[in-house]
């Protein structure tokens, strides 16, 4: 089965979903699902030594990958599957509410001589929330696998669920167990998981039972049924198979966003231009950052129902638009253009949904000549600890970044989206028809000689953006990580 467009991993034993995995078994599907998995491999440098077919295997086949490496480690007999990371990450908040668990904040800031000044130490501190300390994550995400195994065994059985979701420590951990279990029960939970795609929405559909969820902080989500129907699309983009692809997602409006700005000061004739530089931001989930951070996160930009009256000012979610950006699989250093205009932190999903600060989720990256003297808005670091941060730099020009990044909006790469299905058929045949006159006039334009410089003003800039993109065509110790960061 190939991979799905966007998710996390979880596993079990065949024979029975709901035994336990031995301690070492499941510390070893651990080290490789932390190690080989996207976007976790792009701090693993065991992958730069792979051959050029296992390369792409881990690019277009990652699953497959990894089970393969599980079958030479004699784990037959543990299934492993991806499930939607939307899922993933509301099974993880149902996780802390009913196990009554509190995770320490995860804070990834962009200070001067910090944790995170460069590559090596990024990764060096996310490692040791990872691995060490009393709050370590690598035990709460193998104990999340088992209550999310737990879980499907309550739905299957028939569990009700509750009216909200709401932490409180004072109370008694609330049970997960499976209804009675019997032979018959085992192989109902086991034909369940066999299809991926009824299994995950039937769990979502017992999540979205609930009216809202609630833990300690700032974090509270309406489940509205704007809301609902929001986490149902986005299930349904994060279930597509899909080889060598994912997503990431921005609430924003889509015209506006560019990587360089320019404004005019002054008046009448002495007019002077203002040009500033800008990192866009993006998150690998709705959900990234949502418990510690909430004006980080990506779906209180999208649906201003979703949360309080005061985040949806400080976010302008009701006048946002619902993006989406395909992004093709990379590895770090391939001098791709994805490489070139993207960090993509390499951090576990369940960290990423407890990080706070400004460098944990994905963002366009600047160029370090032309920011010594420009300032960089969208993200709030000190220009010095921007010079030191070789993990955003980037080699092309800011000309070049943005013109790349103006192309995969013409493209359609980075899109919006809506979540009404009407509105979304509207919007792709309005898109269609758009894309099809672009093609048209560059079609005419190659045959012309030229001759489509009649054309309206906006067509001629889309034909200058795709001929500066076209120019950048020719240009070229196994470690576990996972993170986010701020939208702006």
């Amino acid at each position: 089965m190939p991979d799905i467009t966007n998710y996390a991993y979880i596993w079990y034993n065949e024979a029975n979903p709901l035994s336990a995995i031995r301690v070492p078994h499941a510390n070893t599907i651990f080290q490789y699902v932390t190690s080989y998995s996207y976007p976790c491999y792009l701090a693993n440098n065991d992958v730069s030594r792979l051959s050029d077919n296992n390369k792409h295997q881990l690019l277009h086949d990652e699953i497959g990958f990894i089970r393969d490496i599980m079958v030479i480690s004699e784990l037959q007999g543990i299934e492993l599957v991806q499930i939607p990371r939307v899922l993933y990450d509301l099974l993880s908040l149902v996780y802390f509410v009913e196990s009554r668990t509190h995770i320490s904040v995860i804070e990834i800031e962009c200070k001067y001589n910090g944790s995170y000044q460069t590559y090596a130490s990024y990764i060096s501190h996310i490692n040791q929330y990872l691995l060490t300390g009393n709050n370590n994550f690598k035990n709460h995400i193998l104990q999340l696998n088992t209550f999310i195994l737990k879980k499907i065994g309550y739905i299957v059985g028939g569990g009700e669920p509750p009216s909200s979701y709401v932490l409180d420590t004072t109370k008694k951990p609330a049970s997960t167990l499976p209804m009675k279990m019997t032979d018959s029960s085992v192989e109902d939970i086991r034909l369940f998981l066999s299809d991926r795609n009824k299994a995950c929405e039937s769990i979502l559909e017992h999540i979205l039972q609930a009216e809202k969820m609630m833990l300690p902080m700032s974090f509270l989500l309406n489940l509205t049924p704007q809301t609902k129907e929001l986490f149902r699309q986005v299930l349904r983009f994060e279930l597509q198979e899909s080889s060598g692809y994912t997503t990431l997602y921005r609430g924003s409006v889509l015209e506006n966003d560019s990587l360089i700005r320019r404004s005019a000061t002054g008046r009448g004739v002495k007019k002077l231009q203002s040009v500033k530089l800008q990192s866009v931001s993006f998150n690998t989930s709705i959900l990234s950052g949502c418990i510690n951070d909430d004006t980080a996160c990506t779906l209180f930009y999208m649906e201003p129902t979703s949360t309080h009256e005061r985040l949806v000012e400080l976010t302008n979610s009701g006048k946002n638009d619902k993006i989406r950006y395909t992004i093709k699989k990379f590895l770090k250093g391939d001098n791709s253009n994805e490489d070139s205009l993207f960090f993509i932190p390499p951090i576990h999903p369940l960290l990423q949904l407890n990080a706070k600060g400004e460098i944990f989720h994905p963002r366009t990256k600047v160029n370090l000549d032309e920011m010594k003297n420009k300032k960089v808005t969208g993200l709030p670091c000190t220009n010095t600890f921007l010079r030191k941060s070789d993990y955003l730099h980037s080699n092309n020009t800011m000309i070049e970044l943005d013109a790349l990044y103006q192309r995969f909006k013409a493209t359609g790469i980075i899109d919006r989206w809506h979540t009404k299905p009407e509105h979304q058929r509207q919007y792709e045949r309005s898109r269609k028809a758009k894309l099809t006159l672009l093609r048209s006039i560059d079609e005419r334009y190659k045959l012309g000689g030229g001759s489509a410089q009649r054309t309206s003003r906006s067509s001629n800039k889309q034909m200058k953006v795709t001929h500066s993109v076209d120019k950048l065509r020719g240009r070229g110790t196994r470690i576990r990580t996972c993170k986010r960061m701020r939208l702006r």
